[in-house]
């Protein structure tokens, strides 16, 4: 029992944890009170998210608000994007679930693909914004190409965004689980999934950077060659 509670025991490990997400939970859902900044304060939880998941130097508070700023000018971008988009076609889901009478048509499950991809979309948009400086529409195409090319991945993290709010919709007493981990505690679970992509954009980076310094600096002896002749 006193291993539990020790300083290297499961309790410190993963309960100090919890509460970072538990507070980062806080965090996202009171920058997301003014729904157009909901979309900079997911990429900034996806910033802290992924430092607590490869077991790097954060501070939660300091390094939320540091990417929140950071992003905010392309988060709003990035949210007038995609809030018409989804007021759209969830308009076309009710629309379409009313006029079949509860009795889904072709068109109806046309705009459940639409919306899954949209949502996917979405959130690799804010992952890679998180990590990344490029434009915004640079941003959504790359996040359009990570969805066709890791599908399964995307559908699982799309899955965990909705599943809080699926369960919500049953069952109201759910809002107190989903005001301490309605949102951190799927973005973990979608950090893991995504890490491994990331890891591998990074690593190519480098690669084509190291060989454009080799490139550059055979250039630079070559020049120098050419000035002792």
């Amino acid at each position: 029992m006193g291993g539990f509670f020790s300083y290297d025991g499961l309790f410190s490990k993963y309960g100090g944890k919890l509460w970072d997400l538990i507070w980062l939970n806080i965090l996202t859902l009171v920058c997301s009170i003014p729904i157009v900044t909901s979309s900079a304060a997911v990429t900034a939880m996806h910033y802290v998210e992924l430092k607590i998941l490869r077991n790097e130097e954060y501070g939660i508070t300091a390094s939320f608000f540091r990417s929140f700023k950071m992003n905010l000018k392309q988060g709003l971008a990035i949210q007038i994007i995609f809030l018409p988009v989804g007021y759209l076609l969830a308009t076309t889901l009710l629309m379409t679930w009313k006029t079949t009478s509860g009795s889904p048509d072709f068109m109806f499950y046309v705009a459940v693909v639409a919306a899954a991809l949209a949502f996917c979309v979405w959130i690799w948009t804010l992952v890679l914004l998180s990590r990344y400086t490029n434009t915004v529409v640079r941003t959504i195409k790359q996040a359009i190409i990570a969805c066709l090319v890791y599908p399964v991945r995307s559908l699982l993290m799309g899955a965990l965004g909705v599943i809080p709010f699926v369960i919500f919709l049953f069952d109201i007493r759910a809002v107190l689980i989903i005001m301490m981990l309605g949102v951190s505690g799927p973005g973990i679970l979608q950090a893991w999934l995504y890490n491994d992509v990331l890891k591998r954009l990074e690593t190519a980076a480098e690669e084509r950077e190291e060989a454009l310094l080799e490139e550059t600096s055979e250039e630079t002896s070559e020049e120098d060659d050419q000035t002792d002749e």
